[in-house]
């Protein structure tokens, strides 16, 4: 398949993201319009009306500088050093806590979609014997 330019590229992310800052500004819901395009964005590569070449350079190249994007939320922090000080022992007890609720959540789905998936093999092999 012929390579999409870095300029059509550049296109089709301002598109997205255009339409996400559309969709948070109407949604009761209070989202960041990034995390609305990173979800239009999959949605569109699934559904197959995004191709994944027409978007692999750019987010590679974006991949490659992830880093310095957080630059600005690193300053916003330093900036917020008095309320992280008030608040700190709370903050560190949150993200523990909500921590330990995402491993035991992701870990409980990732048993259940294993005992699923052996449920389905054992359930194939049956079938295939019974033929």
């Amino acid at each position: 398949m012929k390579k999409t330019s870095f300029i059509t590229q550049a296109g089709i992310f301002a598109i997205i993201l255009l339409i996400s800052h559309f969709l948070a500004k109407l949604s009761p819901i209070p989202m960041p319009a990034s995390v609305i395009g990173l979800i239009l964005l999959f949605a569109g590569l699934c559904l197959g009306i995004i191709k994944l070449e027409q978007v692999e350079d750019l987010a590679q190249s974006l991949i490659g500088v992830l880093a310095f994007l957080f630059v600005p939320s690193g300053v916003s922090l330093m900036t917020s050093l008095d309320i992280m000080k008030a608040s700190g022992v709370q903050i560190i007890f949150l993200i523990a806590f909500w921590t330990v609720i995402a491993m035991l959540i992701i870990g409980y789905v990732g048993q259940a979609i294993e005992w699923l998936k052996s449920k389905a093999k054992a359930k194939n092999a049956s079938t295939q014997e019974n033929h």
